[in-house]
């Protein structure tokens, strides 16, 4: 298992994550796919499996989801062009392990979040798609049923490697955990968010974008890292 994924931003991202020392995980609304949460319906053959499919649908109505989106790898075209500002930003590398500890720490009656590896492969997509079925049918794992529709994603998008923070939350404005739920303006439209609280500890690694002017050899820069953790940037 690769232990360091790498979410690409711009600079300016890059600066709020680090002194907020927060990912904002966003609504799916704004996802990079348009079968995004759906694709996994064309599996449902069964009159049980689209109950699942109904069962899913229904915990939706009152429920808040939220991705914030990781890649396994660490300098990749696709990814600088599509979320770190066309090169010009940086892809922050976490420990992958470290992030799923504190998924677990946040889990509660009205949140859950977990971490989780993006199935392209359709013969496997549908291998877990039967797999979730079944265990909902023996009341095993309802984290699965949670996830499911965010795990399985159109093998065209293969090579993002993606890797995703999930989480899901109630409706009320706070959780138990006393995390908000916020508002802000991707592409125009108003979306929710919620931010995913993390250490400095947790960072890898800092990638710099092939078209980024931020100088990591600056006495400003070298004081941002001093001032928050040291962490090694290349």
């Amino acid at each position: 298992m690769n232990d360091i994924i790498y979410h690409y931003t711009s600079v300016d991202s890059f600066l709020k994550i680090i002194t907020g020392r927060t990912i904002w995980v966003s609504s799916v609304t704004e996802m990079n796919d348009s079968f995004e949460s759906t694709w996994y319906e064309q599996y449902a053959k069964s009159p049980e499996s689209k109950k699942v499919v109904d069962t899913i649908n229904d915990r939706r109505l009152n429920k808040q989801f939220h991705v914030c989106c990781f890649s396994k790898y660490s300098d990749l075209l696709s990814q600088w062009r599509g979320y770190g500002d066309s090169g010009a930003g940086v892809a922050i590398g976490f420990n992958k392990r470290k992030l799923e500890d504190r998924c677990a720490g946040l889990n509660s009656g009205t949140i859950h979040a977990e971490i989780f590896d993006v199935i392209y492969n359709k013969r496997e997509q549908n291998r877990f798609f039967k797999n979730v079925c079944n265990s909902i049918e023996k009341q095993i794992n309802f984290n699965n049923l949670r996830a499911l529709p965010f795990i399985l994603k159109s093998p065209s998008f293969l090579e993002e490697g993606e890797v995703r923070l999930f989480m899901q939350v109630s409706a009320r404005t706070y959780t138990e955990s006393g995390l908000k739920i916020k508002y802000r303006v991707v592409n125009g439209n108003i979306i929710t968010y919620t931010e995913f609280p993390f250490d400095m500890t947790d960072i890898e690694d800092i990638i710099v974008g092939p078209k980024s002017s931020l100088n990591i050899e600056s006495a400003d820069f070298k004081q941002l890292c001093s001032t928050y953790q040291n962490f090694r940037a290349s």
